[in-house]
């Protein structure tokens, strides 16, 4: 989502979009590819774990230079530490986790009790 959808042409653009890509999460990783960022494949380990046991496939964490952004994650056992793991794995490996548009409540309470920040394009990081 490259742009703001404003008008109903721009809405019926993205869906043909996403449908066309295969799904919202397949639309998601295009668009960070075309960002110019490397989309990570669930279950890499390097440059840091990235569990398949932790996370579904159409998971979507990408490389951005030394950031990752966090885009989409779904745990495969939500409330076991997944997340967790996941930022210290990121962070042992020397790269600094984001946490793009949190959906929820949850997830901004958790940052925030975390001390994370959240910045005007509602990303999140330590």
């Amino acid at each position: 989502m490259d742009k703001a959808l404003r008008t109903a042409e721009d809405i019926a653009e993205e869906v043909s979009a996403m449908l066309a890509a295969g799904g919202p999460a397949a639309r998601i990783r295009q668009i960070e590819e075309h960002a110019g960022r490397h989309v990570l494949t669930v279950g890499v380990t390097i440059p840091f774990a990235y569990s398949a046991e932790d996370w579904e496939p159409s998971s979507v964490v990408s490389l951005d230079g030394k950031r990752v952004r966090i885009v989409l994650v779904s745990a495969r056992s939500p409330g076991h530490g997944a997340f967790t793991r996941l930022v210290r794995a990121i962070t042992r490996a020397g790269f600094t986790p984001v946490v793009c548009a949190p959906v929820g409540p949850t997830m901004p309470a958790i940052l925030k009790h975390w001390g994370w920040r959240e910045s005007y394009w509602e990303e999140w990081t330590p």
